[in-house]
């Protein structure tokens, strides 16, 4: 247990979990948008201006003084005894309700969207919350109706629901949530079957469907910084698209794609054993640190177990 303690209180202090300490992942469209990785404007701008990337950025819900911490709610956010406790809640504006968004939340209903309001990505993330709907999926599928609907009439406002669908509308946006979650009229129903059904049903705009394995893609577009790396873990993964099937470390042009590929199966297998250890992705782990984590857990279980048999056997009053 004094090797586990001392495991906590290093990542409790280091230097490669500062900033998730600080924003949790919000800041994540910052660095999607300069690596060229965003899923903005349905993955048809990944290299994002840093402009609209820091509208949607826990720096500026911050300096908006949206951030309130833990403002009288109870402590059962995700891992309330995690070293880093990178969660934040954030006032949506206008109203004294809060959320809890991160990367994925800001960039697939957000930036996917082309919404870069605050207001309305907040609510937007309180919504798929409360109505029990899948952020991701959501803003990928929201994502790609709005591509539609701006290429060219490929789905017209009559077929949306007199919707006006351009990227950007924060109340398309909203009620869109509302109609999928309530499967209202035939357009929302048929886009909350997800977008690789979707365009089945519809009969078209499937080149624009954003999916590996029918499942939509996360907030991370595999472009070449990542060496192709990233694509081969979304074609390979047991659930298609998934950015926590194998992570592909950053490779300059020169890297040989086999490189890339190593690097990406490593964090493959580390992501495995951090999942059946109930550990946390983020974590800065080498095999060393989880083989004592592994240790550790194995000596635990024995001490409860012979605690467990000793109180069985009365050997404990």
């Amino acid at each position: 247990m004094k090797k586990a303690l001392e495991l906590y209180r290093k990542f409790q202090s280091s230097v490669d979990t500062a900033e998730h300490r600080d924003f949790g992942t919000t800041n994540g469209l910052l660095y999607s948008g300069l690596i060229g990785t965003s899923p903005a404007f349905n993955y048809g701008r990944p290299k994002l201006e840093d402009e609209l990337a820091y509208k949607l950025s826990g720096s500026r819900f911050r300096e908006l003084g949206l951030e309130k911490g833990f403002p009288n709610k109870p402590i059962k956010i995700i891992g309330a005894l995690c070293p880093i406790k990178c969660s934040r809640w954030v006032r949506i504006p206008g109203e004294e309700d809060y959320v809890k968004p991160e990367y994925e939340t800001l960039a697939l209903l957000g930036a996917a969207t082309g919404v870069f309001d605050e207001k309305y990505v907040l609510e937007a993330n309180r919504l798929v919350n409360d109505l029990g709907l899948d952020a991701i999926s959501t803003g990928n599928v929201i994502a790609w109706a709005m591509e539609l609907y701006e290429r060219g009439g490929l789905i017209t406002r009559e077929e949306v629901g007199n919707i006006d669908l351009r990227f950007g509308n924060g109340e398309a946006l909203i009620k869109l949530i509302n109609d999928i979650a309530y499967q209202r009229g035939g357009f929302g129903k048929i886009l909350a079957q997800g977008v690789a059904d979707a365009s089945k049903i519809l009969g078209k705009g499937s080149e624009y469907a954003v999916h590996f394995k029918g499942l939509g893609l996360p907030a991370w577009y595999p472009n070449t910084v990542l060496r192709g790396g990233l694509v081969i873990s979304y074609l390979t993964a047991d659930v298609g698209g998934s950015h926590l099937r194998g992570w592909p470390r950053l490779h300059d042009a020169e890297t040989p794609l086999r490189d890339t590929v190593a690097s990406m199966v490593e964090d493959r297998d580390r992501k495995a054993v951090m999942d059946s250890m109930g550990g946390f992705a983020f974590l800065i782990h080498t095999p060393w640190t989880i083989l004592r984590c592994c240790i550790d857990l194995l000596l635990v279980g024995m001490l409860l177990r012979m605690t467990w048999l000793r109180l069985v056997l009365g050997l404990i009053p």
